[in-house]
């Protein structure tokens, strides 16, 4: 449980650094991005070499799935930015922590994990929470152009196919190959970020370089530490306490950081989903 914890927190960082670069105009958040997924890629090398994976015998599923997860990551972390542009953060989270819907359904169709009666209850109650954390500010001006809700669809599809990503690895490949499949997703996803880089001709300023560095690391981090819990508890649990835990933690943290006060439903939504913690945590 420890795992899990540590990866709600690394989580909320990421979320609340991206944020944070958005709200200092001085910050091109779209190169904070870049340099998040570099420094990731990095991170994952190092881990790579310091955990000798490189030497183990070559594991396609860890390849491929790492993949997947470096072209879902990189893909949504842009549609991220345009679903903020169109819909507003409320919105956007909505969606990112709803994608977790995504691999639930994976683990209990294709790996036919079961959950119990109280924690199906747990589960409903998160997508509640999920919804009341993120309802709309009164007075608030969100597009409603079809554009804003194509995005907004591959926006959930590509999170949830990030989160699915994480579930097939874990359920294809041994525990011991995760430096392999983190560095494959945050490699492919770091060249990706290093093209955009240069096809804008951006030379990131050093404040830039020193905030996607932070993310960067939280963001290599909470993904490790995701896999971690993957070997200990069913997937269907962690990426629900994920989802409910993670709004937890952003909504609490980006009160004291940045001095954001919910409405009263989101108020509500916080307590839903600690009760959701609580339900799914039932055995």
């Amino acid at each position: 449980m420890v795992d899990i914890v540590i990866h709600i927190a690394l989580a909320a960082l990421f979320t609340l650094g991206i944020r944070w670069a958005q709200l200092h105009p001085s910050y091109d958040v779209m190169v904070v991005g870049a340099i998040n997924y570099i420094t990731a890629g990095l991170l994952s090398g190092v881990l790579l070499l310091l955990t000798g994976a490189w030497a183990y015998q070559t594991s396609w599923p860890a390849i491929l799935t790492g993949g997947a997860l470096g072209a879902n990551y990189f893909i949504a972390f842009f549609l991220l930015l345009s679903t903020l542009n169109l819909r507003g953060a409320a919105i956007a989270s909505a969606l990112s922590r709803l994608a977790v819907i995504i691999p639930i359904a994976l683990a209990v169709v294709v790996w036919q994990e079961r959950p119990s009666a109280v924690q199906w209850i747990g589960i409903g109650v998160s997508v509640i929470a999920v919804f009341l954390m993120n309802a709309p500010q009164k007075g608030s001006e969100e597009s409603r152009t079809t554009r804003g809700t194509i995005v907004m669809i591959l926006f959930f599809l590509f999170a949830g196919g990030a989160f699915s990503s994480q579930e097939v690895f874990d359920h294809t490949a041994a525990p011991r190959y995760a430096p392999v499949f983190l560095t494959s997703g945050f490699v492919l996803a770091s060249l990706a970020s290093l093209l955009l880089l240069l096809a804008r001709r951006v030379r990131p300023a050093s404040r830039e370089l020193a905030a996607g560095y932070v993310i960067g690391v939280a963001n290599g981090l909470q993904v490790l530490f995701l896999l971690r819990a993957l070997e200990q508890l069913p997937a269907f649990l962690v990426f629900a306490i994920s989802s409910a835990g993670g709004l937890v933690a952003t909504a609490l943290a980006a009160r004291v950081t940045l001095g954001e006060r919910p409405a009263l439903l989101r108020s509500i939504g916080i307590g839903t989903a600690a009760v959701a913690l609580v339900l799914l945590q039932a055995s």
